[in-house]
């Protein structure tokens, strides 16, 4: 079990209350965005006599309330991992192309990942039930006979869904809209994420073509969806988009050289280290994370000293799998870095070194008292790699769930076998 498991199974009963009242207060919003009543209690949703919920939540989505609908396309998500929405895929089906907007706030609060991608970043109710359609897992007919609509936006949302559900019955379709230019490009951009998370190889011809396309979220849905294939021939296609003219189509890029190993894409990535685009340069780092060439070190070390803490904390990780010597001394430097998360990336990478001079630091690291518990976790599961047994002993007590946990540490770090006498 991670640590952040644990941390969530602790505080469950605090945070579930936390989020049931933000989430009524989102509604609240919601309803009153659009001058509706915002007549709805969510901690008192009973199910009416003899209806199942999802047939209750079948109900809600016909309601005037635009606060209501959202909070039934969330509570048929859930349902929907249990297997028990199929009965609502028709009015689902349905809601897709409105352009009614959902409450985004909603989503953030929401404990699911989503299983869509779409090209925009619209947040509309039309999205957001094909999102529930893929969490249905529920392959629908219908959906393919909207790929044929007269509504961009209904085909453009049915694509997704289908992207999301993996249905494999819509490729040709996908494809054959992929390759329209009359096609809206919406729909476009969608079916090219659609293609890269079917899977199919074929996709990549006209996913390259895209990469070519006047609109830069299509050529930016193009780039992603061949970073997820990892077709060698995808390769030279990312090696150009990686110099696009726009970032957003340079992110993507970075992100899908990160599937190839090859020296091709590993020289690009340390280019895109010195793009001057903050988010290039993050995701650059990440994907040379992932392909731990060797070759990247040199410039790993030059971006932990990047003036943006996310190209730290990937360039630390990056390193951590590397464990390049001359990245050591750096990295306990890092320890010291004014962002709590990149003390905590270069706590785990110095875990992942081994090195038994790192010890000194992460015990004086882990004795702060007003350490957070993420950073406290980080250094002592750094400690542990070390061999350390006073940080195995504080790992194992907080994996018992201890509620009082962070007290018991306090009070017997001191007497702990191995992370006192170093840091005294």
């Amino acid at each position: 079990m991670t640590p952040s498991t644990s941390t969530r199974n602790r505080r469950l009963p605090a945070q579930a209350f936390l989020l049931t009242g933000l989430t009524a207060v989102l509604l609240r919003a919601a309803a009153a965005q659009a001058g509706e009543s915002p007549a709805i209690d969510i901690r008192n949703a009973a199910e009416p006599s003899g209806l199942s919920p999802a047939q209750t939540q079948l109900q809600r989505l016909g309601s005037t309330n635009p606060g209501e609908r959202a909070d039934a396309v969330m509570k048929l998500r859930h349902l929907g991992m249990r297997g028990e929405a199929a009965a609502a895929v028709p009015a689902l089906v349905a809601m897709l192309g409105s352009e009614d907007r959902f409450p985004r706030g909603l989503l953030w609060v929401s404990s699911l990942s989503p299983l869509t991608q779409a090209c925009t970043d619209d947040c509309t109710f039309g999205g957001e039930a094909a999102e529930t359609l893929a969490r249905t897992g529920t392959r629908s007919d219908a959906l393919l006979v909207v790929l044929h609509d007269g509504n961009w936006r209904r085909r453009a949302d049915a694509i997704r869904a289908l992207g999301g559900l993996k249905d494999t019955r819509a490729t040709e379709a996908l494809l054959a809209a992929l390759g329209r230019e009359s096609e809206a490009w919406q729909a476009r951009g969608n079916a090219a994420l659609a293609l890269g998370a079917l899977g199919d190889e074929r996709a990549v011809a006209p996913l390259a073509a895209a990469l070519r396309a006047r609109e830069t979220p299509l050529r930016a849905a193009a780039a992603s969806a061949l970073g997820r294939l990892g077709a060698e021939a995808g390769l030279q296609p990312l090696l150009t988009a990686v110099r696009d003219p726009d970032a957003r189509v340079r992110t993507a890029a970075a992100g899908g050289l990160g599937s190839f190993r090859k020296p091709g894409a590993t020289t690009a990535l340390i280019a895109a280290l010195r793009d001057p685009d903050r988010a290039v340069r993050e995701v650059a780092a990440g994907a040379l994370r992932r392909a731990e060439d060797p070759e990247a070190a040199e410039a790993l070390i030059a971006a932990l000293k990047d003036e943006y803490a996310n190209v730290r904390i990937n360039a630390a990780g990056a390193l951590g799998r590397l464990r390049n010597p001359a990245a050591f001394d750096l990295l306990l430097a890092s320890l010291g870095d004014s962002e709590a998360s990149v003390r905590v990336a270069a706590a785990s990478a110095l875990g992942e070194f081994g090195d038994p001079r790192a010890r000194t630091a992460l015990v004086r690291m882990v004795s702060q008292d007003d350490l957070d518990e993420i950073q406290l976790l980080r250094g002592l599961q750094a400690l542990a790699k070390l061999g350390d047994e006073g940080a195995r002993r504080a790992l194992k007590e907080y994996e018992q769930h201890r509620p009082d946990w962070r007290a018991w540490w306090k009070q017997n770090r001191s007497q702990l076998p191995g992370t006192t006498e170093s840091g005294r």
